[in-house]
């Protein structure tokens, strides 16, 4: 087996959650109205203070607006289905974007450091997914001699220029990925459609500008 795809299964673990059939629905927070001077009791009060000081969740479905999305795929959005769930030390907020032509629908997942005790950095887990050392195919000689061929999946990352920090894409069967490092972050993107895979290259980097522009 392909050393590369160690990487895929390593992915798919955590982001199990993008299959758009594990999507929960659609999950808006919406802020309690504060409660008015005359009525607020002190215990109240302090409360919605200290809700207000507290460090905003990051919302993977704010991220994109419709007219943005529609600008790339040529469809306004029809829906958002959030998704968020710590994995691994990480904080993992995803989306799933709708369209009317659902085949050219877009994922998309934000990862950032969990909170508490066994938070892990997320440039680490970039480190050692896209940059751990190889390790050499014992089996080459038998897997040329029985003509076996690499898939997709097989296929080391691509190296991709001019946006974030650090970017790859990654090619399957079914469709691309998009990976990209900003800062503490990375963000996982891939959008449908039967375009060719430079093109799809392309429009997952002007949506993955916008995202990584609003980190």
């Amino acid at each position: 087996m392909s050393d590369w795809l160690v990487m895929p299964i390593r992915l798919i673990v955590l982001f199990s959650f993008l299959v758009v059939a594990g999507c929960r629905g659609a999950e808006i927070d919406q802020q309690a109205p504060a409660a008015s001077a005359a009525g607020a009791s002190p215990q109240q009060s302090t409360t919605v203070a200290s809700s207000a000081q507290a460090k905003p969740k990051l919302n993977a479905c704010a991220m994109l607006t419709s007219q943005e999305v529609e600008s790339v795929q040529g469809e306004a959005l029809k829906e958002t289905k959030l998704d968020e769930r710590s994995a691994d030390g990480l904080n993992v907020s995803q989306c799933f974007f709708t369209l009317p032509t659902f085949a050219k629908s877009i994922s998309l997942a934000v990862t950032q450091k969990a909170d508490g005790p066994g938070a892990r950095d997320p440039r680490q887990f970039w480190s050692d997914t896209f940059h751990r050392d190889k390790e050499p195919r014992k089996d080459r000689d038998r897997e040329k001699d029985q003509g076996e061929k690499e898939d997709a999946e097989s296929r080391p990352p691509q190296k991709i220029s001019g946006i974030g920090d650090e970017a790859f894409w990654m090619t399957s069967p079914a469709a691309g990925i998009l990976y990209v490092l900003k800062g503490s972050s990375f963000v996982r993107l891939s959008i449908g459609g039967r375009e060719d895979q430079q093109t799809k290259i392309n429009k997952s980097k002007a949506l993955a500008r916008k995202v990584i522009d609003r980190l």
